[in-house]
């Protein structure tokens, strides 16, 4: 006890340089922890397709968020402040780019192009000035391989993982542009009347005509005149079948089918997915797989 009193301060100090040594033997076992729960990529996709394809391409490494809500349509929206925040501090940003989402060019070029931020109409030539370029299995695995590239530049330690995702992915967009070349081979109609102008790169690949109601923004309203001509044309071409969309008003396809005689199809242009397809459980493929179903029909495929 007498030892004890006596070197009382020395045993405290021992105690203290112990309890120091511990915490820093065991802190970084515990950090390594934290970081492994935090560890996957925080990926923002400017709208659905992309953010899609990205989910494919990263797999378990990535947690994507798509800027444009479920059921709306990207060509108007506005990201809030909030979404621009989570913008600034994630791990890598994808737009489409070519006014699509042109909210997105300040604060991508902010990022680095090319470094945090990666513009998906790069990695085409494009149609006068079109940006939707998804719509065609042949460009959309451009674009997947695109986003191959930006996971690797931004995280190149599983760059293998994400090749092979990606390589995944490419298979099922190849199987799709098979069925495509196949499906609308041989028609008896190769002109088809669409909502808004967004086909034409699909219509370029697999060699058929289309004839949009609006423009490049489903919001551009048509004149009368326009309107008139349309209908004309529609008639002319024995067209039995008027395209409209899932995330815009079908008025004016209904419209213009009741004027000429004609009846109604979905034409999805896959700018996003309505509430009740996300219900559903569909995506990217299997909605360009109804929608080559539709133009089979529209087009009197054999």
């Amino acid at each position: 006890m007498h030892f004890l009193k006596k070197n009382w301060p020395v045993l405290i100090l021992v105690l203290f340089v112990v309890s120091i040594v511990t915490w820093v033997l065991t802190a970084p076992s515990q950090k390594q922890s934290t970081n492994s729960a935090d560890q996957k990529l925080r990926v923002v996709a400017s709208f659905y397709p992309i953010a899609e394809f990205a989910r494919h391409v990263g797999g378990d490494l990535v947690n994507v968020e798509t800027i444009t809500p479920v059921g709306v349509e990207p060509h108007e929206y506005e990201p809030t402040a909030q979404q621009l925040e989570r913008i600034s501090e994630s791990d890598l940003f994808l737009y489409n780019g070519e006014g699509l989402d042109a909210w997105a060019d300040p604060i991508g070029a902010k990022l680095g192009i090319g470094e945090r931020s990666w513009i998906m109409s790069h990695t085409v030539t494009l149609i006068e000035h079109d940006p939707h370029i998804w719509l065609n299995p042949v460009l959309a695995k451009q674009e997947v391989m695109w986003i191959y590239s930006a996971l690797s530049y931004v995280d190149p330690t599983h760059d293998a993982i994400y090749k092979q995702n990606a390589e995944a992915y490419i298979n099922q967009l190849s199987a799709l542009d098979e069925a495509y070349a196949h499906g609308l081979k041989t028609c008896a109609n190769r002109t088809v009347v669409t909502s808004h102008e967004a086909f034409a790169y699909l219509a370029k690949q697999y060699k058929f005509e289309t004839i949009a109601i609006t423009g490049l923004s489903p919001e551009e309203e048509p004149s009368a005149g326009r309107l008139a001509e349309i209908a004309k044309l529609a008639k002319e071409k024995q067209i039995k079948y008027i395209f409209f969309e899932t995330l815009v008003s079908p008025k004016l396809a209904q419209t213009l089918a009741s004027e000429i005689g004609a009846q109604t199809l979905v034409f999805d242009p896959i700018e996003g997915v309505s509430e009740e397809d996300q219900a559903a459980g569909k995506n990217y493929v299997s909605i360009m797989q109804e929608n080559l179903t539709n133009l089979k029909i529209g087009m009197m495929c054999q």
